[in-house]
């Protein structure tokens, strides 16, 4: 038996695999477009803090059975966790690569309830490392400063495989930017994953749920020390590293 591929039948298989391909491709197809979502999550927005620094003191003026000079070493971490109730706005656009992939870039913006300050708790450890008699001194810094975190600002890039016509699985990279304000002024940036799963309820709206984990890049912050006493000088310096790990769900359309 033969088989002659004519011009007829040429056309008729690149309809055919034209069909195929479009039928296989709506898995994806179905998750492509513009995209205008909002939602809301818990967020543990918290930190570490390492405290590092010196302070000098001087009892020689106080009275002749308390003389030397010599320093404070201070020497203490802490951490803080608070949660929040957190709002999202975010626009984004997929792209559909082959006959399950889906590409997307986003860009949102996380709106924070009031109760966003918390403590950063650091003790402080004196010790009078040259002083050889009785010294009467004292040294302090700040005991609970607040941190108030505004946003972030978050550029994200996804990548997602559509497991049905109406279901996606996908992972994402982001790009964050937070303003701090309370008791530090500051910008600080960090990147972040993200794990979600996404579903069409309709061929318009859709709802999303994932999980985001974001590491800000650590700081540095000198305050002065106030003292009594044989004080004289000093000052602290803390390293405060930021995180932010976030759970959310959010409801859309597509257009």
């Amino acid at each position: 038996m033969t088989f002659k591929l004519n011009r007829s039948s040429l056309i008729g298989l690149l309809a055919f695999g034209m069909c195929s391909g479009h039928a296989l491709a709506q898995d994806n197809i179905a998750f492509e477009g513009y995209k205008l979502s909002v939602g809301a999550g818990m967020v543990s927005a918290g930190g570490t803090s390492t405290t590092t620094g010196t302070g000098s003191f001087d009892s020689s003026s106080e009275s002749e059975s308390s003389t030397g000079t010599g320093t404070y070493n201070i020497n203490s971490s802490s951490s803080f966790n608070p949660n929040n109730f957190v709002g999202r706005l975010e626009l984004g656009y997929d792209w559909a690569v082959n006959e399950n992939g889906i590409l997307g870039l986003s860009l949102s913006k996380d709106f924070r309830s009031s109760n966003t300050s918390s403590n950063l708790v650091s003790s402080l450890t004196l010790d009078e490392t040259t002083c050889t008699a009785i010294c009467s001194s004292s040294a302090s810094f700040r005991s609970s400063p607040s941190i108030i975190m505004d946003g972030p600002y978050a550029l994200a890039f996804r990548a997602g495989y559509a497991t049905t016509k109406n279901s996606m699985l996908y992972a994402k990279i982001s790009y964050a930017q937070s303003k701090l304000t309370g008791e530090f002024n500051k910008t600080v940036r960090g990147a972040g994953l993200g794990l979600g799963f996404e579903a069409n309820l309709s061929e318009s709206w859709f709802m999303r749920g994932e999980l985001e984990a974001i590491q800000y890049a650590a700081f540095d912050a000198t305050t002065a020390l106030t003292g009594t006493g044989d004080f004289t000088s000093g000052s602290v310096t803390d390293r405060i590293k930021l995180r932010s790990n976030a759970a959310r769900i959010m409801i859309g359309v597509r257009f």
